[in-house]
């Protein structure tokens, strides 16, 4: 979408979760589909895919994703969790875990290191089966590899992240994130800035406090006596020209979930100096699952970094509704007017002509499409409901 380019795109760090209580769901328990066709016309531009990192879905699942949104928007998908550390064997795709030879009622966990080259084909074959959907849907906009804490910023390490990258196919993207800070901290930052660049990965700017960072996700417990809350250290650089990616998460409390008018800010400051050396857009995803605090974060930095920086994709989507109503209303007049055999038109203008109505005949009205059909169908009960008041008034 070239109209993105250095433009601001929003959305949410997955959309099934039944924490994410978005009122545009208007308060009710729907399915994860319905979610995501009102999540992408309604609230969000992209959307980051986070279950991937547990489980490859099949191609069937990510076309009908791609198929439930609108033109232009996009998914972000984070990598498969074996490439960058360690699954539950479980979690291993059925083919993988033939290969190996292994019970998928084992507990026991397995890293990429472990996996033989066999396994490993699989499992990119696989993963790439996946995104592929999205791909030639023209709505990936790249794969996130997010590593753990103790993945430090040594050769060896550099290394495998090429490596990930030597296997990714060349026409997909790739984005990375360290959640060892130490990567983007002193003279480190500088050289993984270059090292980025030299290998076209964007450099995930990642927000995230201190505390919850040290905690399990499933067991956040907010501050504890007597730590202070503190922000970890952040960088968002320009290290490719396709795009930039902000990850920002809250995990835990209510209001605690909005970020602070000082935070908001700054990342502002931040997006407007990136976005002018980009030839892509600055994806910013929420993960701060509390009713609406991703809306509520999302609309606060769209008036931090101005007008010209933010893509308005509501505005957009409307504009294609008003234009979509407009081209089925105007479908269904020429298929109205196609199903009238050339008698009958006749008939019709004959009866304008002389202010009478035309006989027309319903065994030569055929019935050419399903958009036809609804309308109809619509067009009787308008016209059921117009009498309705008129009968009651008489009685």
């Amino acid at each position: 979408m070239s109209e993105a380019a250095g433009k601001l795109l929003q959305g949410t760090c997955g959309w099934a979760s039944p924490h994410q209580a978005l009122s545009i769901y208007g308060g009710k328990v729907i399915g994860s589909e319905e979610r995501l066709r009102i999540y992408s016309r309604k609230a969000f531009a992209a959307l980051e895919i986070d279950t991937t990192t547990y489980a490859i879905p099949n191609p069937e699942r990510t076309r009908l994703w791609a198929g439930l949104t609108p033109p232009g928007f996009t998914f972000l998908v984070k990598a498969f969790g074996v490439f960058c550390g360690s699954v539950d064997v479980g979690n291993l795709p059925k083919s993988t875990r033939a290969v190996l030879g292994v019970d998928p009622a084992d507990r026991k966990r397995v890293n990429y290191s472990d996996l033989c080259e066999a396994a490993r084909e699989d499992l990119w074959t696989r993963f790439h089966a996946a995104l592929e959907p999205l791909r030639d849907a023209g709505k990936l906009g790249c794969v996130v590899f997010q590593f753990h804490l103790s993945f430090g910023p040594h050769q060896t390490n550099r290394t495998h992240v090429e490596h990930l990258r030597s296997r990714l196919s060349p026409q997909i993207r790739m984005a990375v994130e360290f959640r060892d800070r130490a990567w983007i901290q002193g003279d480190e930052a500088r050289r993984t800035v270059e090292w980025c660049r030299g290998k076209e990965f964007s450099l995930v700017a990642a927000d995230e406090l201190l505390h919850e960072t040290m905690q399990p996700d499933r067991a956040q417990t907010g501050l504890r006596p007597g730590e202070v809350r503190r922000a970890m250290p952040t960088l968002l650089a320009a290290t490719c020209e396709w795009g930039a990616v902000v990850r920002v998460h809250r995990r835990h409390g209510t209001r605690e979930r909005l970020l602070e008018d000082d935070e908001i800010r700054a990342w502002g400051r931040r997006i407007r100096e990136v976005a002018p050396r980009l030839r892509g857009p600055i994806w910013c995803l929420w993960g701060t699952d509390w009713k609406d605090a991703a809306i509520e974060n999302a609309a606060k930095l769209a008036d931090a970094v101005g007008d010209e920086i933010v893509f308005d994709w509501i505005g957009l989507q409307k504009k294609a509704s008003m234009q979509e109503k407009g081209g089925i209303a105007s479908l269904f007049a020429k298929a109205q007017k196609s199903e009238l055999s050339a008698e009958d038109r006749a008939a019709i203008s004959l009866a304008k002509t002389h202010k009478r109505p035309a006989e027309v005949h319903p065994a030569r009205t055929v019935e050419t499409s399903a958009i036809a059909r609804m309308f109809a169908a619509k067009k009787s009960k308008r016209e059921d409901d117009d009498e309705r008041p008129e009968i009651e008034t008489r009685r």
